[in-house]
């Protein structure tokens, strides 16, 4: 009878490995999406922060051209997790964007950060270096 082994390595702050390993396999199973690279200190893209839960900062060129307008802070009821609100302008219409964070200290700094780029498409601020 073949015996299984459940490993469980964090690969990024959002993303788990599941390794299940029998006899002359092993599975890879993503669990869920995550940030591309999480240096342990310097500088990175704001896009690729593992600040942002869920599907992150997005990187679609075509869906970052509106304009950041208004920055907010709001907490979920029922979560222990900030969530980051921008309000945004594309071609004249108003866009809501809504992320997870991680915790309330990144939202902070984020919050901070964003504000300083009001008025910049979220595809110039998703490129910018943040060390935070």
């Amino acid at each position: 009878m073949a015996t299984k082994t459940r490993f469980t390595q964090a690969m990024h702050a959002d993303q788990v490995l599941t390794l299940q390993a029998t006899p002359g396999m092993v599975e890879k199973s993503p669990e869920k999406r995550g940030p591309k690279s999480i240096p342990l200190q310097g500088r990175l893209k704001l896009r690729d922060h593992a600040g942002f839960l869920d599907y992150g900062w997005p990187v679609q060129p075509m869906d970052c051209l509106d304009r950041l307008e208004e920055v907010s802070l709001e907490q979920v009821v029922g979560s222990n997790r900030p969530k980051l609100v921008l309000r945004t302008l594309y071609n004249g219409k108003p866009r809501t964007r809504d992320f997870s964070i991680r915790n309330d200290d990144f939202a902070q700094k984020a919050a901070q950060f964003l504000r300083q780029h009001i008025g910049k498409t979220i595809l110039e601020i998703g490129d910018l270096d943040v060390d935070f």
